[in-house]
């Protein structure tokens, strides 16, 4: 059995609402999802992105609700399908890399940068066969990491 540190659950723990409340609607059972990223609302590039959706992806296996697919898959499959940046994840993308992942699910999101070191996260639940949102959260996570 793996030991977790008491930093690491506390850093899981900033992310359990948001991933709650984002599945608090959905009743599926069986399904796997993906989760494609987070990016800046305005345009900017920042790694913000991919340390919010590893945490947001961490969240989720603890749940254990659903499969999730791992974040070196979506990274290929967005990269191979040129769209780095969440935010242009329009449904037809949403139906290509949910089929290319294997995933029922994708979650999408866009971080707005607040004062205090503290990022407002948006998050939307896509089913895969449809491109629809079937659910929608926002929360507050603190940035608590050093950027490059």
């Amino acid at each position: 059995k793996l030991g977790i540190t008491a930093g690491a659950a506390a850093v899981s723990g900033q992310y359990a609402p948001l991933v709650s409340a984002l599945l608090k609607d959905y009743t599926g059972t069986g399904k796997t999802i993906a989760v494609a990223g987070f990016s800046y609302t305005d345009g900017r590039s920042s790694a913000d992105g991919n340390i919010v959706a590893e945490r947001f992806t961490n969240e989720l296996i603890r749940l254990k609700k659903l499969k999730v697919v791992e974040r070196d898959q979506i990274e290929r499959v967005l990269s191979e399908l040129k769209l780095q940046n969440a935010g242009a994840i329009d449904p037809e993308s949403a139906r290509r890399i949910g089929r290319m992942l294997g995933a029922d699910l994708l979650v999408i999101g866009g971080m707005v940068e607040l004062p205090d070191a503290v990022l407002e996260v948006n998050v939307r639940l896509a089913e895969v066969e449809s491109g629809q949102a079937v659910g929608a959260a926002s929360g507050r996570v603190p940035r608590d990491w050093v950027s490059r």
